[in-house]
This record gives structure tokens, sequence and C-alpha cells, in this order.
């Protein structure tokens, strides 16, 4: 065997060693990538889980009662609210109302309970003391404090579904609830829209958004064919 054959062989194997090698790299980069992947969607459904917890955890049955309360402004009500003004709210509520403030509210004649709901002063078109409830200034500033810190808090649970930060399909499943308009419950709409909307709640309105859209398919689908 010549020189030259010799250095062709050894040329040949060292290409063949070369290609191992390289299959070999591959092989282990492909391993890492589908370990790293398995690791990164293991640490956001922890994180879902975390947030899960944490919500929880600040949710009271103070910051409940209030978004019952809330969830039955209409437009004129909502921006009382976010401006701190006494507002009436209608005579069902008045169980939440008394749980909520835990105190005995007082008739214009300073009976108490005897007849809980307040009257209306000054215009005879008005409706009657049976209907309304009246909020003061004090028992306003209260309740949006507690509408507030439930949407920050709804906020920033969301925003970890809108930057994919935690396992978004985790965070839909428990939160699709917020969006059901039959039962009452669109995420106390016209008090975040007096307050800021979705320069405030961003994430909530984009939630919200996406919610309202896979509804709107799901429907368009089940359209019966002409």
């Amino acid at each position: 065997m010549d020189i030259n054959t010799v250095l062709k062989f050894i040329s040949v194997a060292s290409n063949i060693a070369n290609i191992g090698l390289l299959i070999g790299l591959l092989v282990q980069l492909g391993f890492i990538y589908k370990q790293l992947k398995t690791d990164h969607e293991r640490s956001r459904r922890e994180k879902a889980l975390e947030l899960l917890q944490w919500w929880s955890s600040i949710i009271s049955e103070e910051m409940l009662i209030a978004k019952k309360i809330g969830e039955t402004f209409d437009k004129t009500t909502a921006r009382k609210v976010c401006n701190g003004e006494p507002i009436k709210l209608n005579k069902e509520l008045f169980p939440l109302v008394q749980r909520l403030f835990e105190k005995k509210i007082k008739t214009d004649n300073n009976n108490v309970f005897q007849n809980p709901f307040r009257k209306w002063k000054g215009n005879e078109k008005e409706p009657s003391c049976d209907s309304y409830i009246t909020l003061e200034t004090e028992e306003v500033i209260k309740l949006r404090y507690l509408l507030i810190k439930y949407l920050n808090s709804l906020e920033s649970v969301l925003v970890g579904w809108q930057h994919n930060i935690a396992d978004a399909s985790v965070l839909k499943e428990e939160f699709s609830y917020l969006f059901k308009p039959e039962a009452g419950n669109e995420t106390l709409e016209n008090f975040r829209i007096a307050c800021g909307g979705e320069k405030s709640f961003p994430a909530i309105t984009i939630f919200l958004n996406h919610l309202k859209m896979e509804r709107e398919n799901q429907l368009k689908r089940k359209e019966p064919v002409v």
C-alpha cells in the first residue's frame, strides 16, 4: 500500500469520524433541547399553580361580596363609585350591603332596621323608600377600594397568561368563568370602563376579548348550513 492510499484512507476515516461526532452532537443537542422544553413547560405549570394559590389566598369574602354588588352597577353608578360619590342601590342588595359593612343602616327618622332603606329627598317623582339603599361617601370609598383590589389582583394573575409566563391553558381553564353574561358575570365591565378600561386593566381586557372571540367562533360553527 503506497503512501497516497494510506493518506486517503486516513482522510476518509477522519471524515467518517467527524460525521459521527457531528451526528452525536446533534443527537445530544436534540436531547438537551427536549429536556429544556420539558423543564420550561413544567416551570410554566408550576408558575400557574403558584398564581392560583396566590389568587386563592388574596381573594377575601369582602372582595367577593363587593364584586357581586359591583356587577349590578350601571354606567352612571360605576362613575360615581370611581369618583367616591354617594350612590343608590336596589333594595335586593341589602343583605350583601349589610354583610359587607357590618353596620346598622339607619332610616331618616333614625329607627334602626324597622325600615333599612333610606328615603329619597326632595323630588316626589323619585322611587319610594322601599326601593333603594343609599351608600354614603365613606361606604362608597370602601366599596371602591375592594373592587379595585379585586381587579388589580386579577390583572396580576392574567399578566401571566398574557405574556405566557405561566401555563396559559391552565389559567384559561380556571378563569374562563369570568365571562358569563348569562350569569351576570362580566368582570365588573361598567366599573372597569369607568376606572380606565383597557388602559388600567390591559391583561383583563385582552383575556376577556379572547374568551368573547372564542365564544363567537363556537356559535358560528354551530350555525346551520343553508
